[in-house]
């Protein structure tokens, strides 16, 4: 994975309430028994901290979010592409992206 793989993602941030980024971690969590409980909080607290002042998060942010996680030995590489999947499908059908 490189410097290009960022590009993939969009830089247009929108508003990403706590509640949305901790039910699509849980449902993640709820379908990948990999993903433990411990991961789950870290990476519910590491986006919802990553969100700007007015709650705004692009999905290159979170994908920048989830390769610190997984460089760091806190989330595997499988567990950031199956949590990626499901804040890109989120990102999707809320704001077409």
């Amino acid at each position: 994975m490189g410097w290009f793989d960022t590009i993939k993602y969009s830089t247009h941030q929108h508003y990403f309430a706590k509640e949305d980024i901790r039910k699509i971690v849980r449902q993640v969590n709820a379908h990948s028994s990999s993903v433990s409980k411990t991961e789950e909080e870290i990476v519910e607290c590491l986006v919802a901290e990553g969100r700007h002042g007015d709650g705004k998060i692009s999905l290159q942010q979170i994908w920048r979010l989830l390769t610190r996680l997984k460089n760091e030995h806190k989330l595997s590489e499988t567990d950031r592409k199956v949590l990626m999947a499901a804040f890109e499908a989120y990102f999707k059908e809320k704001f077409g992206e």
